[in-house]
């Protein structure tokens, strides 16, 4: 029973991920079981996905650009900041730190 209900799930969760072109975590995924009427918690769909390999795909906040690499405004900066962007050693690679350097 237990078995085949991890099944079925493990199932549901694979083909609501790559229905949304591997966009949703564990969240979102919950909540379209639920809208679907199915039960479960999000650290267990979080367990069945880490099972299957499968994750979300982490978009960057920031993009860093220079004043000739695109058409957009760009302000000024009146509080004379320095802002560089700064990778991460976690994960894939996704996730990017803005901070301040110290004069």
């Amino acid at each position: 029973m237990r078995s085949e209900r991890r099944t079925v799930l493990s199932v549901e969760i694979f083909g609501i991920y790559h229905w949304n072109r591997g966009r949703y975590g564990s969240p979102r995924i919950v909540r379209e079981l639920e809208s679907k009427g199915i039960r479960a918690s999000r650290p267990f769909v979080a367990k069945l996905m880490r099972e299957r390999g499968l994750r979300s795909i982490v978009k960057k906040k920031f993009k860093k650009t220079t004043n000739d690499s695109h058409r957009y405004l760009v302000v000024e900066n009146y509080l004379i900041q320095n802002f560089q962007v700064k990778s991460s050693k976690r994960g894939l690679g996704f996730r990017h730190h803005l901070y301040r350097r110290e004069r």
